[in-house]
């Protein structure tokens, strides 16, 4: 037996409203739960993205309930993996207030667009991750399957030190794959996870400041460039973190993260000086 109609309970939901979300009229819906007539495949995802669980446990054939496990950016997965949790998790947020199109205009997105995402087909660009959050008060780190807990927050400090602007990560992301288009050298030289390397292509999310010291390195450029303040290269900065002043830092981070990251400085600064005097 199928678990459509416990799962439709759990979430206080009528007929009615489910139907309406699906696509479905009120009466295919009661047969669905009855099984009477058997769902379509497109029917079956989308009543899994609305519940939250897999299409096994969904069916009645799997006691493995949900399909939104949380990664942790450590863990080895593809990318196509780490989508389709991303996808799940979002269509889980979105679908539990709002029916697909209401959700694409309040999201500013289209039905299509929106779809796509939640079957984990496309990245989710960051700014529609950020109106998510915002809407549904969640965190982003919440929508991007780093955290499991559903906070009513939205900011990616938690984690990354500093997040490089859109601009200026299209430049960076280019001369990377100029530079070495194999994806797991770049892991292994910048000591990052498969996660950590696909949030840095995609966002911009940079884990430590030790990471972009090592890209700087790699790709011979000086920070200013390889952050946009100059528009030719440069000798490469090998104490990048002693040459940023807080209008660099503005453009890396912000006003709300530049203090820890001052302090991360401090930190490596009395360590070498430490080692130099050893």
């Amino acid at each position: 037996m199928n678990r459509i109609k416990e799962l439709r309970n759990e979430l206080g939901l009528k007929q009615e409203d489910l139907a309406g979300r699906i696509g479905v009229s009120h009466s295919n819906l009661s047969k669905y739960e009855s099984e009477a007539h058997y769902p379509p495949k497109e029917v079956w995802i989308k009543l899994s993205q609305i519940f939250g669980v897999s299409i096994d446990y969904l069916m009645g054939i799997s006691d493995v309930r949900n399909s939104t496990e949380t990664y942790n950016t450590t863990d080895n997965i593809t990318e196509e993996d780490y989508l389709r949790k991303v996808g799940n998790r979002i269509s889980m947020v979105i679908y539990s207030d709002m029916v697909p199109e209401e959700a694409a205009i309040v999201l500013k997105t289209s039905v299509k667009t929106l779809d796509k995402i939640c079957a984990g087909k496309i990245w989710p660009p960051k700014d529609f991750v950020e109106r998510v959050a915002q809407k549904c008060k969640v965190s982003t780190d919440y929508l991007l399957c780093i955290n499991s807990h559903r906070r009513l927050m939205n900011n990616y400090d938690d984690r990354y030190p500093f997040t490089i602007p859109s601009n200026v990560l299209k430049r960076i992301v280019s001369m990377m794959d100029e530079c070495e288009p194999d994806l797991a050298y770049w892991q292994n030289y910048l000591s990052v996870s498969p996660v950590e390397l696909l949030l840095l292509r995609y966002y911009g999310f940079i884990i430590h400041l030790e990471v972009l010291k090592k890209m700087c390195d790699r790709l011979n450029v000086s920070a200013d460039y390889l952050l946009g303040r100059i528009s030719e290269k440069q000798d490469r900065l090998m104490q990048i973190t002693k040459d940023l002043d807080d209008d660099h830092l503005d453009i890396i981070i912000g006003d709300s993260q530049r203090y820890r990251l001052r302090e991360s400085v401090a930190a490596d600064t009395r360590e070498q000086e430490l080692r130099e005097a050893k």
